[in-house]
């Protein structure tokens, strides 16, 4: 081939246009390579679609089924969740809880507690009136993936009513005969517009007890609670919402019914005092939130 057919066939082909053979796909071919001109990063919060879809063991309570369970606080959801434990020492001092055997009296918690995404870190704390609470869930198993180190053993997330879902005035009374007690609570919710809303709330609970000392004569095992929360919700935008809550709580619980159960070893026995509450000094315990 002279000079001239080579520099022919050179410009031919560079001028040519390409073309790729097609390719017959078979069940191996497992890898694909596809353009993307953009990506698009979207942030999704903890709470995401129907949490009853979600491959999760979770037990859900609206505000119809703790009414209807005359639930009033954390501790009596351990009566209809399974694994959920929640004891009552007769203080709110330590109130400890447990899901699947697994929690902590002493310490830091193993099982978390939000309130409205909030987290509470202290376990004196658990202990809480559910007052205006939209839904309760109890989430059973490790949650620490989004919730932090103290969901080890589960979480419980309390949400109270949204105003712009609700609107109204809520008051409720409530007496019992036994304990001589007393309890009443109001809420009030208000849409003052389509961006902002507010919500009240305010309770009040007093019980003289069951258990009488007879060296103080008086009325033991009793309590007194009240407190209130104050909700502003604002959505200056469409993407953007500013949810302000407060939430302050007091709590006394005066003298615990501790008994002489009888002698031991090397002990003077009184059998008269046996079965009887009958220590001289005032015992309580006082509790404030914020």
């Amino acid at each position: 081939m002279d000079r001239l057919s080579i520099i022919s066939a050179v410009l031919f082909l560079s001028g040519a246009p390409s073309y790729a053979l097609p390719i017959e796909e078979t069940a191996e071919d497992s890898a694909r390579v596809k353009d993307i001109e953009e990506v698009v990063i979207v942030y999704s919060p903890k709470e995401t679609g129907k949490l009853r879809q979600a491959p999760i063991a979770v037990s859900l309570f609206d505000r119809t089924a703790l009414d209807d369970q005359h639930t009033a606080s954390l501790k009596e959801l351990s009566a209809f969740v399974p694994n959920f434990y929640m004891p009552d020492y007769g203080s709110s001092l330590t109130s400890a809880a447990y899901i699947r055997g697994i929690g902590s009296r002493i310490n830091t918690p193993a099982v978390g507690l939000y309130v409205d995404n909030v987290g509470y870190a202290d376990k004196s704390a658990y202990d809480i009136e559910l007052l205006d609470v939209e839904r309760v869930d109890v989430l059973r198993g490790p949650q620490a993936t989004l919730y932090g180190r103290n969901a080890m053993g589960g979480l419980l997330r309390v949400f109270t009513r949204n105003p712009f879902h609700y609107q109204g005035t809520d008051i409720r009374l409530g007496t019992s005969v036994k304990d001589k007690g007393y309890q009443l609570s109001a809420s009030h919710y208000q849409k003052t517009s389509h961006r902002m809303a507010y919500a009240l709330s305010g309770f009040y609970k007093h019980s003289e007890g069951f258990f009488e000392n007879a060296t103080r004569h008086e009325t033991v095992g009793g309590n007194e609670t009240g407190g209130g929360r104050i909700r502003v919700i604002y959505l200056p935008a469409e993407a953007w919402k500013l949810d302000f809550s407060t939430d302050y709580s007091y709590r006394e619980d005066r003298g615990y019914p501790y008994r002489y159960l009888g002698v031991t070893e090397g002990e003077e026995s009184r059998p008269d005092r046996i079965g009887r509450i009958l220590y001289n000094r005032p015992s309580f315990y006082r509790r404030s939130l914020l």
